[in-house]
């Protein structure tokens, strides 16, 4: 029995390096290469959003997916409600699953409401959970606790993408 837990330990040890790499921004950075790298460039010159938040969110919202579908209805790279992508975009739900127009709104809505507030904790609570999750933050002085926990991440993979992408 102790040889069989001795010969599991670098077996163990490889599978959680392994998913700290998978997790880290070096190994979500090769997912983003290629035409992905080009569409997530552009619109980031073009909305002057920062590349390492697109890329965060894109993280975040799909794992790098372009035909993830939400159970809330949420569609691709950046996972766009459909009403958001007609108002905003004026975009058809089928073209939300095509990467470029996906990411260029999401970046489009995500300069607009970074502008509005002015803040991007903000303007990323109000991407995930609406005007609302904002509002409450200014009545409570906190995030509802999903929201919260979106914010956090998107941040956190944000601080660590400025580091591959300025």
């Amino acid at each position: 029995m102790r040889k069989i837990i001795l010969a599991s330990i670098p077996i163990a040890t490889a599978i959680i390096a392994y998913l700290l790499w998978k997790n880290s921004p070096a190994g979500f950075k090769r997912k983003i290469t290629g035409t992905l790298e080009s569409i997530i460039d552009n619109a980031s010159y073009i909305y002057k959003v920062p590349k390492a938040l697109i890329v965060s969110v894109v993280k975040t919202e799909s794992a790098g997916n372009p035909n993830a579908v939400s159970p809330v209805g949420a569609i691709g790279l950046m996972q766009i409600m459909p009403t958001t992508g007609a108002s905003e975009c004026n975009l058809s739900k089928t073209d939300l699953f095509v990467p470029d127009k996906n990411v260029s709104c999401g970046s489009k809505f995500l300069a607009g409401l970074i502008s509005k507030y002015g803040r991007i904790d903000d303007a990323l609570a109000h991407y995930y959970g609406g005007g609302k999750a904002v509002d409450y933050r200014k009545t409570y002085g906190k995030y509802r606790d999903d929201i919260n926990k979106y914010v956090s991440k998107v941040m956190g993979d944000f601080i660590k993408f400025r580091e591959y992408y300025g």
